[in-house]
């Protein structure tokens, strides 16, 4: 019987179908001088779903592809580039080195990304070959228990990888001790943008991987993002308030305090909501 896991993968090797026609047929309509700014966006949203289901499921290959033909994309969408065959030729080899790795991976096999093709993209954006913008700050040994601070920047929703993704790719990494979620940078309803990230995510995890795993769940997250991986004590601060580093790994008095209030709202809930139910109903 297929497992969850087993469901979420067809699913996305189908969607990855549909992205993938629709990244083709959407640069034959700008290799034939057709395009405006909104088949662009569509081209460029397709490419942004292949490499964010990509790296939820750990196809580095497939992910390294889109995120460097997604740069380019997005440069041109942006007028930042304009549209010349050469670009839009290097583009459809992107796609078809991306068939290429969708076939093998549904194959049971583990491509290796074509460097070759990355580099022109890259450079072909004006980019560097390095894939990961994003600096951690980290230290300490190399596995064991961690805690995972990571604030998007503001373009992440628009721009990056979908958020809970990368959460869900770091759990795979290890087992979660807790996730918690701080909302202080939610600013008023009418100062809030949408297209906006304003949350800031902490994760505990145990992990018998090398740290570097964890960065690279994080690898192609722009620079305006901040990630900071910190190693916990295997034996927490003493009650005296002595700041180790086990403390680093309890959640901030601010997530507690709102975890501890929502905890009260929902038994409050849970024991009123039943007897309201019932009086609306013999009304």
């Amino acid at each position: 019987m297929p497992t969850e896991s087993d469901q979420l993968l067809a699913t996305f090797l189908d969607e990855a179908d549909e992205n993938l026609a629709a990244l083709e047929s959407g640069l034959l309509s700008v290799n034939d001088g057709a395009a405006d700014a909104e088949v662009l966006n569509a081209v460029f949203r397709a490419a942004h779903s292949i490499k964010g289901g990509s790296g939820l499921f750990g196809f580095d290959a497939i992910t390294r592809l889109t995120h460097a033909l997604e740069q380019l994309l997005d440069l041109i969408r942006k007028g930042q580039l304009p549209v010349t065959r050469d670009r839009i030729d290097l583009l459809f080899r992107a796609v078809d080195g991306l068939n290429v790795l969708f076939a093998a991976t549904r194959g049971g096999g583990a491509p290796r990304a074509p460097d070759e093709l990355i580099a022109a993209l890259n450079a072909a954006a004006g980019a560097g070959p390095a894939a990961a913008p994003l600096s951690p700050r980290t230290g300490g040994p190399e596995s064991g228990t961690f805690r995972v601070t990571f604030v998007p920047g503001p373009l992440l929703l628009t721009d990056g990888p979908d958020p809970l993704l990368l959460l869900r790719n770091l759990a795979k990494r290890g087992t979660v001790r807790s996730v918690a979620v701080d909302t202080r940078r939610v600013p008023e309803i009418d100062a809030l943008d949408p297209a906006q990230s304003y949350l800031e995510w902490v994760v505990v995890l145990d992990t018998q991987q090398p740290r570097s795993e964890l960065e690279q769940v994080f690898a192609f997250v722009d620079a305006g993002s901040s990630l900071e991986i910190t190693a916990c004590d295997a034996h927490p601060a003493a009650a005296s308030g002595a700041a180790g580093d086990g403390s680093r790994c309890a959640a901030p008095q601010a997530l507690l305090d709102y975890e501890a209030a929502l905890g009260q709202l929902l038994n409050w809930v849970t024991t009123h909501l039943p007897a309201a139910l019932a009086e609306l109903e013999g009304t």
